[in-house]
């Protein structure tokens, strides 16, 4: 039989702001929001990444929208195979942003959550003229286990 081996990868923090992708920077109004964070194995790594969507209800429909890069948060050693890593997969929030409103908090994402709090920030103090550059998401990622298999005799 196969040696078994299991590591832990430390909960790990992650921030993304998406590109303004249409209208203006300002919010006017305020703005509809969508955040996702995701995390996966892919070959023989574990991989994390954002995305972010906000929307304007009106005026201009300003727009952010985007995907991090994937982030390589482990790499199994040579001669050893990720056989699993829990958890994996993604976890989202939608929000709607009022005027002047910064910052939203969602810190109930539950057992079996990739994540255990999202920090979405809409506006700065009272500027509205945030989208692209200001306007955020932070994800804070819960710890992943890993097994892995060591390969060959």
């Amino acid at each position: 039989m196969s040696e078994i081996r299991h590591d832990t990868i430390v909960g790990h923090i992650k921030q993304y702001i998406p590109p303004l992708t249409n209208g203006d920077n300002n919010w006017d109004e305020g703005f509809n929001c969508k955040v996702i964070a995701e995390s996966e194995v892919s070959d023989n790594m574990v991989r994390i990444r954002l995305h972010m969507l906000g929307t304007e209800r009106e005026e201009d429909w300003t727009r952010v929208e985007g995907t991090s890069d994937w982030q390589i948060l482990y790499h199994a050693l040579a001669g050893w195979n990720i056989v699993s890593a829990t958890p994996l997969g993604s976890t989202s929030r939608d929000y709607s942003f009022g005027e002047n409103e910064n910052l939203k908090v969602f810190d109930d994402a539950g057992a079996g959550a990739i994540v255990n709090k999202f920090e979405i920030y809409g506006f700065q103090g009272s500027n509205p003229h945030t989208a692209g550059w200001y306007t955020k998401v932070i994800a804070y990622f819960n710890p992943i286990n890993v097994t892995l298999q060591k390969v060959g005799p």
